[in-house]
């Protein structure tokens, strides 16, 4: 008789180890309830309303935080999040919509983007992801596709990125789960000594201090009223969905 096959403890807790390791889904956010349900995360704001799809989203004035020492893993990661404008996208109420933002205060204080990750909509220039180095230098990866998008429409954002240096990190951003603009084998170098920082800091209660130790959707600068955010989620690790490295 065949005997049944078997798996030790240790060998289920080291799979299990090795599953967890970098691959972790660390926010997963619908707002249904009408709050955030990560621990240390919450909302600022009071703009939670219907999505038209059975559930809640956050309007583009209500940002929700989510403490960078819990939930931001600054060599590689992928942000994902759905958003829908309430007029074309084009209309001056849009323009320079912060959807995203995480910063760790500047150092060196050269350029108030440096040190950063921004996904904003805005100065007609359709959507784009911006980093910002620690040399104040720029990357910018854009999709004008966003001229098309209809009101009430809800749209799939997303950006994976790895940090591997010297010469091979690389960022991309996707649209509706198409590649819509990579940029692979450069150096991307950030302030080490002020991301290291965030790591003591409370997660801060105004959006004046967001930049201090939160990851950021919604209710950044800009005229940001006129649409809504949706299915927030965060990876400690780079996706891959069809970006070759």
């Amino acid at each position: 008789m065949r005997k049944p096959f078997a798996i030790s403890i240790p060998l289920v807790l080291a799979l299990f180890a090795v599953a967890m390791d970098g691959q972790n889904l660390l926010v997963k956010e619908d707002f249904n309830e009408g709050r955030v349900t990560a621990a240390g995360g919450h909302l600022q704001g009071t703009g939670i309303v219907d999505d038209k799809r059975g559930g809640k989203c956050i309007t583009g004035s209500t940002a929700a935080y989510f403490p960078v020492s819990k939930y931001w893993n600054l060599a590689g990661g992928t942000v994902e999040f759905k958003v829908c404008f309430l007029e074309p996208s084009t209309n001056a109420s849009l323009d320079n919509w912060c959807l995203f933002r995480i910063q760790a205060p500047f150092l060196g204080q050269k350029d108030s983007f440096a040190n950063s990750f921004n996904i904003i909509n805005g100065w007609g220039a359709g959507l784009f992801l911006l980093l910002g180095d620690k040399a104040g230098s720029r990357t910018t990866l854009r999709y004008t596709g966003v001229s098309a998008w209809r009101p009430g429409e809800w749209h799939l954002v997303s950006f994976a990125w790895k940090i591997e240096n010297p010469g091979r990190s690389w960022v991309a951003l996707y649209v509706d789960g198409a590649l819509a603009n990579a940029r692979k084998d450069f150096t991307l170098e950030f302030e080490e000594e002020a991301w290291k920082g965030l790591k003591t800091m409370e997660t801060p209660t105004d959006l004046a201090s967001h930049q201090k130790g939160s990851v950021l959707f919604g209710g950044g600068w800009g005229k940001n009223a006129a649409g809504c955010i949706d299915d927030v989620k965060i990876w400690d690790f780079p996706r891959p969905y069809d970006f070759v490295k």
